[in-house]
């Protein structure tokens, strides 16, 4: 007997990110500790599953983001549906919306893991949604930008090919770099979650990255319980790159959904000629076609360069349906507007204002 369940309950949880973890339709912005994190904004979390018989078989976590007086239901990308449940999505979706609107909130805001395209391989993500799906009755885009959605994959395929012929899909000056770094001696391994100096030493190589990207990044101290929450339990990596036993680079990836999903990386300044982060993601796309897994998803997004970097591994893009909103009470969210455009202007600052104050309770 199928039922749907709001929960928070430690032992339903576990097994929902058990259930993200081992199967291959898992998104790891689904995760328990993913969701969660944004609790350390003051925010409140909560997440809807699916049973079938007491087996947790579905689901989706969503933030409750609160500021003032103002409430939003965000689900950052859901719901996950086992292949033989994925005709309850419109059921989750609809659930989802009237619990928004029984916690008072102006505005709840959805993207759907589902591709447009018919001919798609489905193990990854839902069914092509029906026209008549209670989705498409939302509006197309975001008015919210503190909850991020998930826009799609860009995996590099691994299975049916040797690694050799995954090599070939690189583009030239990839495959230069890729020998360069090994010419350098380069050398990469996982750390542990209890090996913390390295670990922060690593998190500042993506703030490096972040500075010279010219985007935020949280504080290592905001994130650091959570990241030794995710490797403790093997949903997430990060490793570093060495040269003569001196780190030059930093790279994080999930473990999600029987594939590696790339985070986050950087290189330090003065060994960027060294092919640093060539040599890294070829590691770790050799690692996962060795565990057996179909793809490596290098992550959709970034600045024209970033995209370019992408693609030269012989990377393809999947997007999903555009996330969708409804606005639940007009003039409370009318209002918010007046304050949004000062509120994204200081992103990165509200966010730690948020965190500080939160530590504070």
């Amino acid at each position: 007997m199928r039922e749907f369940v709001f929960s928070n309950t430690p032992e339903e949880i576990a097994e929902w990110d058990q259930l993200l973890y081992t199967h291959s339709r898992g998104l790891y912005n689904q995760y328990s500790d993913w969701v969660k994190a944004y609790e350390s904004y003051g925010f409140a979390t909560g997440f809807l599953l699916v049973k079938d018989k007491g087996r947790v078989v579905g689901g989706a976590g969503y933030v409750l983001a609160k500021f003032l007086f103002f409430k939003f239901m965000v689900v950052p990308c859901g719901p996950v549906l086992l292949p033989e449940y994925s005709d309850t999505v419109d059921q989750c979706i609809r659930l989802l919306h009237q619990e928004a609107q029984k916690k008072g909130c102006c505005y709840f805001q959805l993207s759907v893991p589902s591709v447009p395209n018919s001919g798609t391989d489905f193990r990854f993500f839902l069914d092509k949604l029906p026209e008549t799906s209670f989705y498409f009755q939302g509006q197309q885009g975001t008015r919210f930008k503190f909850v991020i959605p998930l826009y799609g994959m860009r995996p590099i395929v691994l299975e049916g090919k040797s690694f050799e012929e995954v090599q070939k899909g690189y583009s030239k000056n990839h495959w230069r770099n890729v020998n360069k770094g090994i010419k350098q001696g380069l050398e990469f391994r996982w750390l542990q979650f209890d090996e913390h100096d390295k670990l922060q030493e690593a998190y500042r190589c993506f703030e490096q990255n972040a500075k010279e990207k010219g985007y935020p990044i949280r504080s290592y101290d905001s994130v650091k319980s959570t990241f030794a929450n995710y490797l403790k339990k093997g949903f997430a990596k990060v490793g570093i790159c060495t040269h003569n036993n001196e780190i030059v680079g930093a790279l994080y990836v999930m473990v999600c959904g029987q594939r590696y999903i790339y985070i986050n990386g950087g290189v330090v300044l003065a060994h960027q000629d060294k092919g640093v982060s060539h040599f890294m993601h070829d590691w770790v796309m050799r690692e996962a076609h060795q565990l057996g897994h179909a793809h490596y998803d290098i992550s959709v997004g970034g600045s024209a360069g970033v995209l370019r970097f992408k693609e030269g591994f012989g990377s393809t893009l999947i997007d999903f349906e555009s996330p969708r909103y409804w606005i639940l009470n007009r003039p409370v969210f009318g209002l918010y507007q007046l304050f949004e455009s000062g509120l994204k202007r200081q992103k990165s600052k509200v966010a730690k204002i948020l965190f500080l104050l939160k530590k504070k309770k």
